[in-house]
């Protein structure tokens, strides 16, 4: 079996080389080592330009705080500090070692959602029966109730998903 796998990765790695060096009609090779270069570099463009955009639309939502002002408990600040090591840390608490830019958030563009009482996320009771301790901790003998509970959260996620739907078309 090693031995069909190994024979298997070098006829691929053969068939790749290849490439390289057969020429298709006009005499060029099908593959060259430019054509690879550009279209990684093309790749990393493309990707630092949306990493510009996005990072652009992240700060578009964020507004920086005067330093000099003290906030009050209905407003939304967030902290952001870097470390020693360079390291960039974000909180609702300022830098307890140090100095940190604040930055007051417009909740009107932020998205949250309130977490909703469910029986899913209650832990299991001791049972007779063997528990199935994974992410919900319900028993083995549950699987109606989990059935109640998978149509409820997505009767949520539909209505959610209506709630944002109705925003952004009186947004547009």
């Amino acid at each position: 079996m090693r031995f069909v796998s190994y024979l298997l990765i070098m006829v691929m790695l053969v068939g790749l080389a290849s490439l390289f060096i057969v020429k298709r009609p006009d005499g060029k090779p099908w593959l060259s080592a430019e054509k690879v270069a550009q279209a990684v570099e093309q790749q990393f463009d493309n990707l630092t330009q949306q990493s510009k955009e996005m990072r652009s639309l992240v700060s578009d939502n964020v507004i920086p705080a005067p330093s000099d002002k003290v906030f009050s408990n209905n407003e939304q600040v967030m902290y952001r500090w870097r470390d020693e090591a360079g390291q960039w840390h974000y909180s609702d608490k300022p830098n307890p070692n140090g100095a940190s830019e604040a930055y007051l958030l417009d909740e009107s563009r932020i998205n949250t959602m309130a977490i909703q009482q469910s029986t899913m996320i209650t832990p299991a009771k001791s049972t007779k029966q063997p528990v199935f301790q994974g992410i919900s901790g319900l028993t083995t003998a549950d699987p109606q109730k989990v059935m109640v509970e998978a149509k409820k959260v997505q009767k949520l996620m539909e209505e959610r998903q209506r709630q944002l739907d109705k925003a952004i078309e009186q947004h547009q």
